[in-house]
């Protein structure tokens, strides 16, 4: 993430690993590629029934030349296969754009895709609306704007360095909730 420069909502707390994993059980596995017993990218699969779905992974920097994701990747899908499984997913993309390189990984493995839809479901309206208004304080505290505004949920939505802004300008201290009705 940090390679990327993605928003500070894309990196996840210990927390949210450790209730992903109760909420999940065995459903839920971590696969680890080691170089000389260092760890050298890993990742996280979820199986329900006949499916496998990959949720995150990462690869040490050192080790982005030897390519590792792919290996463990692999390997999975194998595990998954001798296990059953009819069904390997990738997951989506950030976008579908041909330079999309999360999207050209993924089609590294098979050309083969489908259409998704998003549900967006607000189960607790005032907390949602809690989390968005402080996603867009501290947005405007740091000069940021949301990269999208119809991004959902909306408080994990990307930001961008506001331009309108100038050193002068002065930082609202209160700020309303922004609706966010698009798919991520």
């Amino acid at each position: 993430m940090r390679r990327v420069g993605a928003a500070p909502s894309y990196f996840f707390s210990r927390e949210y690993f450790d209730r992903f994993g109760e909420l999940l059980g065995e459903r839920c596995q971590l696969f680890v590629c080691k170089l000389n017993g260092s760890p050298i990218c890993a990742g996280i699969f979820v199986k329900t029934g006949a499916v496998v779905q990959y949720h995150l992974g990462g690869t040490a920097t050192s080790a982005l030349k030897l390519a590792p994701m792919k290996l463990l990747i692999d390997e999975v899908r194998r595990l998954g296969a001798s296990q059953g499984c009819t069904e390997f997913s990738l997951g989506g993309a950030a976008t579908g754009n041909p330079q999309d390189t999360l999207l050209n990984f993924k089609l590294g493995f098979s050309d083969r895709t489908r259409d998704y839809k998003v549900w967006q479901w607000v189960l607790a309206p005032e907390i949602y609306e809690s989390l968005c208004n402080r996603k867009e304080r501290w947005n405007l505290a740091h000069r940021l704007h949301a990269a999208n505004a119809n991004f959902f949920p909306y408080y994990r939505c990307p930001t961008v360095a506001n331009a309108a802004m100038t050193a002068s300008t002065p930082l609202q201290t209160d700020s309303t909730l922004l609706t966010a009705s698009g798919a991520s």
